[in-house]
């Protein structure tokens, strides 16, 4: 079976969301027939939107809802969901190819076509892309950027921190040797400079306490 969707485009029906339909007590040619459930849930694959879909199998959007709240209809259920997203997709699909390449808008003059022109929906456009890219172009992508930014510096200052700290500890153990080697030697023997040396030796050590090191 076949059907022309919202777009002019003839669907053959399929079964890619295998289902078992939902029982019903009367078997009625107007009602919810295993087969009109079939079709329904292809033709929402196709348009994503209930009513239309339920439109096109002679049903309307009250009927299919109830027929999706009744017992036994689990799997039914399933199979909307998932037709209803695969809707989604193509919609967006279309959507997205109409923001970016247009649509064809064509000129008459008197009754004949002598052109056209291709119109962009600049909004539509702005719409999928916070849809579909939120990240980057969601109403909060600003801040986001800034996080990173702000996560990066962090890092940054961490590696800058550690470098330094290596470099004090370097300088620190430089002290540490001539300060060692002054203690070695005999008092009268010992550089003027020693305790100055001291002083900056624990200048170091608590300027790599004050960074964390």
């Amino acid at each position: 079976m076949t059907f022309t969707n919202l777009y002019g485009y003839i669907v053959l029906m399929s079964n890619s969301f295998p289902f078992t339909p939902v029982p019903r007590k009367r078997s009625r040619a107007d009602g919810w027939s295993a087969a009109r459930q079939r079709e329904f849930i292809a033709a929402l694959a196709d348009c994503g939107i209930v009513s239309a879909a339920a439109e096109r199998v002679g049903m309307n959007r009250i009927s299919a809802y109830r027929l999706r709240d009744a017992d036994g209809a689990e799997e039914f259920a399933e199979a909307w969901d998932k037709a209803q997203n695969c809707g989604f997709a193509r919609l967006q699909d279309i959507a997205m190819d109409r923001a970016v390449n247009g649509v064809a808008v064509p000129h008459y003059y008197k009754g004949e076509k002598v052109g056209e022109t291709r119109w962009y929906d600049n909004r539509l456009l702005t719409f999928l892309l916070r849809q579909t890219q939120s990240r980057r172009f969601g109403p909060f992508a600003a801040d986001m950027d800034f996080t990173e930014h702000l996560a990066e510096t962090e890092k940054a200052k961490a590696r800058q921190n550690a470098a330094a700290i290596q470099k004090l500890r370097g300088a620190m153990d430089s002290y540490d040797k001539m300060i060692q080697q002054e203690y070695d030697l005999p008092a009268e023997e010992r550089s003027p400079e020693l305790n100055d040396w001291i002083h900056k030796r624990d200048t170091l050590d608590n300027e790599i306490i004050r960074r964390g090191g």
